[in-house]
C-alpha cells in the first residue's frame, strides 16, 4: 500500500507538474499569437491574421524591390552614356578612318588599332583613380549620414546634428579630401603619361605590333602597305597629348558616382561626343581651306573632346565643394577658401560651434605643403596598388592580343571587335557602376543586409541585360562591321570573333557586376588574385599561338 500510496502521489505529481506547464504555455501563448487566431472570436468570412501578415510581408518585401531596382537604374541608366565617353570616341574614329579611301586605307585601320591600344593601355592602366575614388566618396558621405541620424535619435533636441548640416559638411569635407588628392594624381600621371608616349613612341607601339608588317611582302600581309607604323605613330603622339585630360574625367566620373550622381557624368560625356562627331569628318576629310590630316585628324578630333570634357568636369566638381577654386578668392557667400576650410575642420572637431553657413556644397582650399598633399592622397594608397596590378594584367592581355592580330595580318579586323567588345563592356558595366555605389553607400552606413540586396538586384539585371545584348548582337549579324568600314575583306574577316563577342555578353555582365561589388567592397586585393588567374593562361596561350 505505501508503495502504491507513493506511486499515486508520483503520479498525480508528474500529472500536476503537467497541467501547471501546460497553464504557462497556454498563458505564454495568449500573450504571443495574435488575438485574431482564436477561431471562435473571428467573424467567418474574416481572413486569419497570419495569413493577412503574410500578404503584408509579401507585399513590402515587393515595394522595396521595386524601390530597389528603380534606384539601381537611376543610377545605371545614365551611367551608361558616362562609361561609353571613351569607347564611343574610339568607335567613332574607327568609323571615320574606315572609310578613308586609296591605297593606304586599310593601313591606316590597321595603324589606328595599334595606337588605340597603346593608348587604351596607358589609360585604363590607371582607372584606379575613378575605381577606388567612388567607393571611398560614396562610404565617406554615407558614414557621415549614418552617424548624424543616429546622434538625431539619441538626443532629439540637439541641434548640432538634428539637421544634417554639420555631419553633412564633415563627410563632404573628407570626400573632398579624397577627391583633391586623386585629382592631384591625376594631373602628374597624365603628364608623366604624355611625355612618356611622346619619347617611347617607337619603342611602345612596336611592342605593340606597330611594326609587325613593316617591310613584309608575304600574301597574308598584302592587303597592308607597310605604313602602317606611321600611320600609329601619327595618332599616338597626338592623342597623348589628351592623357592628363583624360584622368581628370576618370577622377570626376569616380567623385560623381560616390556622390550616387551619375546625370552630371552623362551631360558631360555627351557633349564630348557632340564634339568629336562634328571635328571627325572635317579634321580627318578636310573641309574648304581646312586640309585632310588623316588618321592624326581622328586624334585631334578626340583631343579636343577629352579636354573640353576635362574642363567641364572640373568646374562642376568647383561647385559641388570638392575642388578648390583656383581663381576665385571667395565663395558665393563670401567667405574665403581659407575660412571654409577652416569651418570645415571646426566641424570635424566641436560640431556645435559650426553656424548654418557652412553647407555640404561649400568650396575648399588645397591642403598645404607636402604633408597636406600627402594626407590627401593617403586614403588612396590602400586599393591603388592591387587595382593598378590587376588592370597591368588585363591591359597585358589586350596589347599581346592586339600584336598577334597585326602579326597576323587581322589588325583591321581586330579593331572592329576590339571596338565593339569596349561598347558592349561599357554598356554593361552600368550596373556594375549601381552596384559599386549602392554597395559602397550601404556599407558606409553600415547596412550589411542592404548591400548584400543591392548586389543580389543587380547580378540579376545584369544577366538579362547581357542576354538581351548577346541575342541584339547575333542578330545584326553582317551588319555590325559594317558600320566601322567599308571594306568588304575586312567586314568578313571581323565576323567569325564578332560571333564569339555576342556569345560571351551574359558572362561579361555577371563579371562586371562582380567587381563592381568587390570594388564597393574595397576588396580590391580578391579582384587583382582573380585576375592574375584568369590572365596567365591567356598570356601563355597568346605567347604559344605567337611563337607558332
Amino acid at each position: 500500500p505505501s508503495a502504491r500510496r507513493c506511486a499515486r502521489d508520483a503520479s498525480g505529481a508528474s500529472h500536476g507538474f503537467a497541467r501547471s506547464r501546460d497553464r504557462d504555455r497556454s498563458r505564454r501563448g495568449a500573450r504571443c499569437v495574435p488575438r485574431a487566431s482564436s477561431s471562435d472570436d473571428r467573424d467567418p468570412g474574416e481572413p486569419s491574421t497570419s495569413a493577412s501578415s503574410v500578404s503584408e510581408a509579401a507585399e513590402r518585401s515587393s515595394n522595396e524591390e521595386k524601390s530597389l531596382d528603380a534606384r539601381i537604374w537611376a543610377l545605371a541608366l545614365p551611367a551608361v552614356a558616362s562609361l561609353l565617353l571613351d569607347p564611343v570616341l574610339g568607335a567613332v574614329d574607327t568609323a571615320f578612318v574606315g572609310r578613308l579611301e586609296g591605297e593606304g586605307a586599310a593601313a591606316a585601320l590597321g595603324g589606328l588599332a595599334v595606337a588605340t591600344t597603346v593608348f587604351n593601355f596607358s589609360f585604363k592602366l590607371f582607372n584606379f583613380l575613378a575605381v577606388v575614388t567612388g567607393p571611398l566618396v560614396a562610404s565617406q558621405i554615407a558614414a557621415a549620414a549614418a552617424k548624424n541620424a543616429s546622434r538625431a535619435s539619441d538626443t532629439p533636441g540637439d541641434d548640432s546634428g538634428g539637421d544634417g548640416r554639420v555631419d553633412g559638411t564633415v563627410g563632404r569635407a573628407a570626400a573632398a579630401e579624397t577627391v583633391r588628392g586623386a585629382m592631384t594624381l591625376a594631373v602628374a600621371l597624365g603628364v608623366s603619361a604624355t611625355l612618356a608616349l611622346e619619347i617611347g613612341a617607337d619603342g611602345v607601339l612596336a611592342w605593340a605590333g606597330g611594326n609587325a608588317l613593316e617591310g613584309t611582302t608575304t600574301a597574308s600581309s598584302s592587303i597592308y602597305p607597310p605604313t602602317i607604323h606611321s600611320e600609329a605613330e601619327a595618332y599616338l603622339r597626338v592623342r597623348a597629348l589628351s592623357a592628363p585630360a583624360a584622368l581628370v574625367g576618370t577622377v570626376a566620373v569616380g567623385a560623381f558616382r560616390g556622390l550616387l550622381d551619375t546625370k552630371t557624368p552623362l551631360l558631360v560625356s555627351g557633349g564630348a561626343n557632340v564634339v568629336n562627331l562634328v571635328l571627325d569628318p572635317i579634321l580627318i576629310f578636310g573641309l574648304g581651306p581646312m586640309p585632310a590630316f588623316g588618321v592624326a585628324g581622328a586624334a585631334a578630333a578626340t583631343t579636343a573632346a577629352e579636354w573640353i570634357a576635362a574642363a567641364a568636369f572640373w568646374a562642376l566638381l568647383v561647385e559641388e565643394g570638392l575642388l578648390p577654386r583656383a581663381f576665385a578668392s571667395s565663395d558665393a557667400g563670401g567667405k574665403s577658401g581659407d575660412e571654409v576650410l577652416k569651418r570645415n575642420c571646426e566641424a570635424s572637431k566641436a560640431p556645435s560651434d559650426v553656424d548654418s553657413e557652412v553647407g555640404a556644397s561649400t568650396a575648399t582650399s588645397p591642403p598645404s605643403g607636402v604633408r597636406g598633399w600627402a594626407k590627401a592622397l593617403k586614403p588612396l594608397a590602400a586599393g591603388s596598388a592591387s587595382q593598378l596590378a590587376r588592370t597591368l594584367l588585363i591591359q597585358a592581355v589586350l596589347v599581346r592580343a592586339t600584336a598577334e592580330a597585326s602579326g597576323a595580318g587581322a589588325a583591321g579586323a581586330h579593331q572592329i571587335c576590339i571596338q565593339v567588345w569596349w561598347v558592349t563592356l561599357f554598356a554593361l558595366d552600368a550596373l556594375a557602376v549601381a552596384a559599386q555605389s549602392l554597395v559602397a553607400a550601404s556599407l558606409g552606413a553600415g547596412d550589411v543586409p542592404g548591400a548584400r540586396r543591392a548586389a543580389e538586384r543587380s547580378l540579376s539585371w545584369a544577366l538579362a541585360a547581357g542576354t538581351a545584348v548577346g541575342v541584339g548582337l547575333l542578330v545584326a549579324g553582317p551588319m555590325v562591321p559594317r558600320l566601322f568600314t567599308d571594306d568588304a575583306d575586312l567586314a568578313r574577316a571581323a565576323l567569325p570573333s564578332l560571333t564569339s563577342v555576342a556569345l560571351l555578353q551574359p558572362l561579361n555582365a555577371a563579371v562586371f557586376v562582380g567587381d563592381g561589388v568587390l570594388q564597393g567592397a574595397a576588396d580590391f586585393e580578391y579582384l587583382a588574385v582573380a585576375m592574375a588567374a584568369a590572365a596567365t593562361p591567356a598570356l601563355v596561350s597568346l605567347s604559344v599561338v605567337g611563337g607558332a
